[in-house]
């Protein structure tokens, strides 16, 4: 049978790893909202009366998919440790 060659710390640090990305992957959305969303006011840039509420509108659609990508993050860790149990219950098996 073939084996899986990593470490335990291994994992760790791949899981370490993962959950560094994806918090700077949400960092980076939170500061590309708030900069939209500054760009939507008088002193801003481009504020009229009927571009304010669509840039609104995209701004909070922007923010709702921010939920759905902390549970895909959230799932992605989930994988690994899910994968770190299988091969830990298939080396007691062996």
């Amino acid at each position: 049978m073939a084996k899986v060659g990593l470490k335990e710390i291994e994992y760790v640090q791949l899981k370490n790893s993962v959950r560094e990305i994806h918090s700077l992957s949400l960092k980076e959305m939170a500061d590309a909202f708030n900069t939209i969303a500054e760009l939507d006011s008088r002193g801003g840039g481009f504020y009229t009366k009927e571009l304010t509420p669509k840039i609104r509108a995209v701004v909070e659609e922007l923010k709702s998919m921010e939920g759905l990508m902390e549970t895909a993050f959230s799932n992605h860790e989930e994988i690994i440790d899910s994968f770190c149990i299988a091969i830990d219950n298939y080396d007691v098996c062996s």
